[in-house]
């Protein structure tokens, strides 16, 4: 079973180069969906086997593992049990669309940080309309946990830490669907997050923290939308003091 995909992969597609990066996983993983446009695999068709992919593209099995599990996250395949992987029905130009190394590459970061401010301040204004104690108290909580963890130094766990402030500030908005808007966001988020963080936005963030979930609690809609969006673009305006020069992102 193997060596027949194994020719038919390779009859369809002679010029598959190496990926040579050292980390691969989203590359394998955008090379596969070209190649599914390309219309090389078909809807219902076996897929190669992880081994087929790593010997087909020059990389670790692991990294094709990654990238066919986001794939399957995705729905553009699906796993059987004892039988392989399966292209699914699902067009390949639809799913891209909430892929995050897709929307990093396909969308300037003015773009995308719009698209973040518009999502935020909506969950920031329907918290405030909807949050319950309990969930206020736990946003209360976890920017506690943030301020403590800045003073500790842990950058890794400060941005996971932060994020799960607005996580929890959109979990209050009841909306599972922005919710789930955000969490697409997530990976993008926390690696922008990790590359521009300083210990002053660390300090700056707890305090707008507080100011957004001070409003949820009064149940001030207004005020939360825009204790949010100045939170936002405090935080846009200080990567472009920082790093703009850099063209982080291919920020100009």
């Amino acid at each position: 079973m193997e060596n027949k995909i194994e020719n038919k992969t390779e009859g369809k597609n002679p010029e598959v180069t190496k990926i040579k990066h050292v980390s691969v996983s989203e590359e394998v993983g955008k090379r596969i969906l070209q190649l599914i446009e390309d219309q090389v695999y078909q809807p219902g068709e076996l897929m190669p086997t992880e081994r087929d992919f790593a010997e087909m593209f020059g990389v670790s099995r692991a990294s094709v593992r990654e990238a066919l599990r986001v794939l399957q996250s995705m729905e553009v395949v699906e796993k059987r049990v004892g039988s392989g992987t399966y292209l699914t029905h699902v067009p390949v130009r639809a799913a891209r669309m909430f892929h995050i190394g897709y929307i990093i590459e396909s969308f300037e970061w003015m773009e995308l940080n719009e698209a973040r401010l518009a999502l935020e301040e909506q969950t920031a204004g329907l918290a405030a309309r909807r949050a319950g104690k309990e969930q206020i108290e736990a946003m209360r909580k976890a920017n506690q946990e943030l301020r403590q963890l800045i003073a500790c130094g842990d950058r890794q766990k400060i941005v996971a830490c932060d994020f799960q402030v607005h996580r929890l500030i959109a979990k209050g908005a009841q909306n599972v669907f922005l919710s789930n808007m955000l969490e697409a966001l997530a990976e993008t988020l926390l690696r922008y997050n990790r590359e521009i963080f300083t210990w002053e936005m660390g300090d700056r963030a707890v305090e707008f923290h507080e100011g957004v979930i001070h409003a949820i609690e009064l149940g001030d809609e207004r005020g939360a939308k825009e204790a949010m969006e100045k939170h936002i673009r405090n935080a846009d305006d200080q990567l472009r003091e920082n790093y703009a020069k850099e063209d982080l992102y291919g920020i100009k």
